[in-house]
């Protein structure tokens, strides 16, 4: 028995089979839409669009270079007086009848700082010097007489005993001359103390008499910084004495002035065995606007060398490391780790990890993280990230 179709089977058949040509071509053509967007999900982007990544941030370069740094040990210390000299009188119970000079002036060896009353010395050191002629004519006296008596003595005219009478008369006038030249020589002094006077150049730092004060011998009426030289006695720890030397030259900075340029003058032969510090004596030059009691810090050159530096700007740290950032290919930043030695003048001594030549970002460096792409500031114009 054969099978059959009626036409009645065979359209709706023949409808399903356009339904689903339909339905394939829209399914297709859907598909090709999404093919391009499809395209970009996989995490890459065109290189059309790559090129249009904006910067992160726009920065200026600086080449690394070779300079001279130098090595410096950095300590502390007072300003003090080369040679403080206290200087008073060795005379007491008189009064001060001038004062000429005033704290902080520059005085002459030999300069008059304050007279002293000596009416009473004067007149005592005048009358020394009568006794001293009258005991100068008595001796004259007693020579001549001495003479007479020998050659009478030779005549026979008088006694050998006579003759030594007279002798020793001429031995006492000798002895009372000198006892009178001495109290006269005792006055000269005392009337020279009367006047204090400069033992050397320099200038005045303490002034503790005034006019109608008595004075009293051992009593300090001045106070004088020998030639007026200062020093920095600074103090260093033991570890960094063997760097230091007689002559190394010293920058010396106090808050509020200039920076002095001064020289190691001394080294002290001792180390403290508490504070396990000792003394460098730095000396400063005449002129500094330095004074004696200021606290004052040093840095003592211990040597140069010529090294690769960058700008203080260029180094960040991350992580605990020293790092600069490069410019890499399409403008996209290297974070380079390097090593970070002595700073000078605002440049940083780069021990390693960084050539004579290459360029370091430092305006913004410290915003940016590795891979950033940026604009370089070159000549007044930033250039943008390129292939």
């Amino acid at each position: 028995m054969g099978l059959s179709v009626s036409g009645r089977d065979v359209a709706p058949s023949a409808h399903r089979r356009r339904l689903f040509s339909t339905h394939f071509s829209a399914a297709v053509f859907a598909a090709a839409l999404c093919l391009p967007l499809l395209a970009g999900c996989d995490g890459s982007a065109p290189a059309s669009e790559a090129k249009d990544v904006p910067p992160a941030l726009t920065v200026s370069t600086v080449a690394a270079s070779k300079q001279a740094i130098d090595r410096n040990i950095i300590v502390t210390g007072s300003v003090v007086a080369w040679q403080d000299l206290s200087i008073g009188t060795e005379i007491s119970g008189l009064k001060v009848v001038a004062v000429p000079v005033e704290e902080g002036d520059v005085v002459k060896k030999g300069q008059l700082l304050a007279q002293i009353d000596n009416t009473v010395i004067s007149a005592q050191f005048r009358h020394a010097e009568g006794a001293v002629r009258e005991a100068q004519a008595n001796l004259k006296f007693a020579e001549s007489e001495n003479v007479r008596a020998k050659e009478l003595v030779a005549r026979g005219n008088i006694s050998a005993q006579s003759a030594q009478d007279r002798e020793t008369k001429l031995l006492s006038a000798a002895a009372k001359l000198s006892m009178a030249e001495a109290q006269r020589d005792e006055m000269k002094a005392r009337l020279v103390a009367t006047s204090i006077v400069a033992p050397v150049d320099g200038y005045i730092s303490k002034r503790s008499i005034l006019i109608g004060d008595v004075v009293a011998a051992g009593r300090e009426a001045f106070r004088m910084v020998r030639d007026s030289r200062l020093e920095l006695d600074a103090q260093i720890p033991e570890t960094d004495l063997g760097l230091v030397r007689v002559g190394q030259k010293a920058r010396i900075t106090q808050e509020n002035m200039p920076t002095v340029t001064a020289t190691v003058r001394a080294i002290a032969p001792t180390v403290d065995p508490k504070t396990r510090l000792g003394t460098v004596h730095v000396e400063l030059p005449q002129g500094s606007p330095l004074k004696p009691g200021m606290f004052a810090r040093a840095e003592i050159l211990t040597s140069q060398a010529v090294a690769v530096a960058v700008p203080d700007a260029a180094v960040i740290w991350r992580d605990g490391k020293a790092g600069v950032f490069v410019i890499g290919p399409r403008n996209h930043v290297i974070l380079r780790t390097v090593g970070a030695g002595a700073r000078q003048n605002g440049w940083v001594q780069i021990t390693e990890g960084l050539e004579p030549g290459e360029h370091v970002i430092t305006t913004g460096a410290g915003f940016l993280h590795d891979g950033d792409v940026v604009a370089v500031q070159t000549a007044g114009n930033a250039s943008t990230a390129k292939e």
